[in-house]
């Protein structure tokens, strides 16, 4: 692949990957090895959002959100926008944007997420250093809806947006909009007093809150329903932030550099975690986890672990993929992530 395309850039559709990229989304086939779509960007970008797989009236279709820069003419000066692009994955050259002006306060925002559509509408989240922003865009009129300020969104439920209100610095809730307005559904009324606080998804209906204290800088982490703001458990331990990984089918697991560990996603539950108690075993670092297997790599090499009971199999894959499918995988020998490269599932 392309040197400058990372795991973030890509998404998988059965035998089609899709890359997104400041110039908007390819679509290009496994086999073959062909461009099948494209659907470019109104100017360049210089920021992009990972690529989403949504419906959206009545056709399935890949998002990405890119930031550019619009030039002034005459005496306007230039100013920052961002632009939703869109990709059918049935006809490849079905595309379209829609245009998105960014406030006077948010021109400049470091990161974009295209959280998903329900219904009509999409929902697309950004941040700055400082404070986040969501939009919510209906996909038929190719209209903003509304803009909520001061909120950094991390998940859609079923008609809500999950996301983070900061009252100040170092004060944190987790709160939900309703989609259809923007206006307030609940916030949870604990308050997390936290440094580099960050809040990501963690499967169906779940979120992780996670920063350090001010007390020894000690992480910690909790993984709260998505639906109603509701406490499942705390974690504490390792070094955050970590990221989560859900394996489409019961079983999140979530990793850093130091520790791994997976729970059950609809009851919460742990299932195990390493290193061990027993200090017989250390943790994988968590490269994917998909259908029942998590993947990851050790200083001994790949290793692929059942995802429920944390056991490794019994063949280790020669690959620990970044992203998998029933058809393909995508990896990278490399440590750091690069020279990705496209591979048959059975190539592993």
């Amino acid at each position: 692949m392309p040197d400058e395309v990372r795991a973030s850039d890509v998404l998988l559709d059965g035998t089609v990957y899709y890359i997104a990229g400041n110039y908007g989304l390819e679509a290009d086939a496994l086999y073959g090895h062909k461009t099948v779509g494209i659907a470019n960007a109104t100017h360049g970008g210089n920021l992009h959002s990972p690529p989403v797989l949504a419906q959206a009236g009545g056709q399935q279709v890949v998002l990405t959100a890119v930031r550019m820069v619009i030039q002034g003419q005459g005496t306007s000066v230039d100013r920052t926008a961002v632009e939703l692009v869109a990709l059918s994955t049935s006809k490849g050259s079905d595309s379209w944007t829609i245009p998105i002006d960014l406030p006077q306060d948010y021109t400049g925002i470091r990161s974009l997420t295209v959280l998903g559509v329900r219904g009509t509408t999409a929902v697309i989240a950004g941040a700055d250093a400082d404070h986040g922003l969501v939009w919510a865009v209906d996909l038929a009129t190719k209209k903003v809806l509304w803009t909520q300020k001061n909120f950094t969104g991390a998940q859609l439920t079923d008609d809500q947006v999950v996301g983070l209100v900061s009252p100040e610095y170092t004060k944190h809730q987790v709160s939900a909009l309703k989609i259809a307005d923007g206006s307030a559904a609940w916030t949870t009324e604990q308050t997390y007093d936290l440094l580099d606080t960050t809040l990501t998804p963690a499967g169906p209906n779940r979120v992780a809150i996670q920063g350090r204290s001010f007390v020894g800088f000690k992480s910690s982490a909790w993984i709260l329903d998505s639906t109603t703001g509701k406490q499942i458990f705390e974690f504490s331990g390792g070094s955050t932030p970590f990221g989560c990984a859900y394996d489409e089918r019961s079983v999140t697991v979530c990793a850093d550099k130091d520790i791994a560990f997976a729970f059950d996603t609809a009851s919460g539950k742990t299932l195990w975690r390493l290193p061990d108690d027993a200090k017989t075993r250390i943790a994988p670092r968590v490269t994917t986890a998909w259908h029942g297997v998590v993947y990851g790599t050790t200083p001994r090499g790949p290793v692929a672990l059942n995802a429920v009971t944390g056991q490794d199999l019994p063949s280790p894959p020669t690959l620990a993929p970044l992203i998998v499918n029933t058809y393909m995988g995508i990896g990278s020998p490399d440590a750091d992530g690069t020279a990705l490269s496209v591979y048959p599932a059975i190539g592993f």
